[in-house]
């Protein structure tokens, strides 16, 4: 087999091997962003954050609270004091917070809010002896207690919660292994193309195509996302789980826009390479 032959046999391995490359590398990507976001408990209460969903859960939840009181003859203005002394935002924070954690580490369970019941309850006997209400019926009074706290209950837990966390759970480990098998397969092929090629800058081509398809698919990603404009279109009921989900979405596609940049950085540090080591490969050809 002559030296011609040999050459293009080398060029079409490599041309398949490249193109390998170039799949697991964007799947590699698309796994570790999975990673960075939708498993990941730190990035959902940035994002819950980001979005303000604290103040506007608790405008929300407030409403509610003033839609049963005033079918009970307690004023809206009493309220304020409930949502400033018995459900403050940081008692808020710190439910949906607890509620969080629980779906990413796999604890889901129902929280206690008896305190809050009964402080509820003690403040609507509080509001009827200063208004001079004479209470006929304690049970009404619990019932409005118990019906709020149910209501906000529901409010500060994530919607199936129980759902979305055994996804996280029995998906979390499989995800984390199937990375490691795509980095290793990438590094292999990768070290397979550079030991055949002898002029090693002919190699770094074969990278830079790779590399410049993974990231022409992960800029295509958020790209057609934006372009299709269904995320400012998705139908949420509630107006601060709207504003989060809306927050959520793009920080995740972000992270591909943030993927493609780590990417062009590195396929501009294996041009530069690149060209050193072809001019270099040149130089050494003319001289011999």
């Amino acid at each position: 087999m002559n030296r011609k032959t040999q050459s293009r046999i080398r060029f079409a391995v490599c041309s398949v091997l490249s193109f390998f490359i170039c799949m697991f590398c964007f799947l590699l990507l698309c796994v570790t962003v999975a990673q960075s976001t939708l498993l990941n408990e730190r990035f959902f209460l940035e994002q819950v954050a980001s979005s303000d969903y604290y103040a506007k859960l608790s405008e929300e939840i407030k409403q509610e609270f003033v839609s049963y009181g005033s079918a009970s003859g307690v004023d809206a203005n009493h309220f304020d004091y409930v949502f400033s002394e018995i459900l403050p935002p940081t008692q808020i924070q710190q439910d949906v917070e607890t509620s969080v954690h629980q779906v990413f580490t796999g604890t889901v369970t129902a929280l206690e809010y008896s305190h809050l019941t009964e402080q509820l309850e003690q403040s609507f006997y509080q509001y009827a002896r200063q208004k001079g209400m004479e209470i006929s019926d304690e049970s009404a009074v619990q019932y409005l207690a118990k019906t709020c706290i149910a209501t906000y209950s529901d409010y500060v837990n994530l919607p199936y919660a129980g759902q979305i966390s055994n996804l996280i759970i029995n998906y979390g480990k499989p995800i984390q292994f199937v990375s490691f098998v795509l980095l290793a397969l990438c590094l292999a092929l990768a070290a397979f193309i550079f030991v055949i090629n002898r002029w090693k800058h002919r190699a770094l081509r074969f990278y830079i195509f790779a590399l410049s398809g993974s990231l022409l698919m992960t800029i295509a990603v958020p790209i057609a996302a934006l372009l299709t404009n269904k995320i400012d279109k998705v139908s949420i009921a509630s107006p601060a789980l709207y504003d989060f989900a809306v927050t959520y979405l793009y920080g995740f596609l972000h992270y591909f826009f943030f993927g493609a940049f780590c990417l062009a950085v590195i396929l501009t540090i294996l041009g530069m390479v690149f060209a050193h080591l072809k001019r270099k490969a040149e130089s050494k050809e003319s001289f011999f």
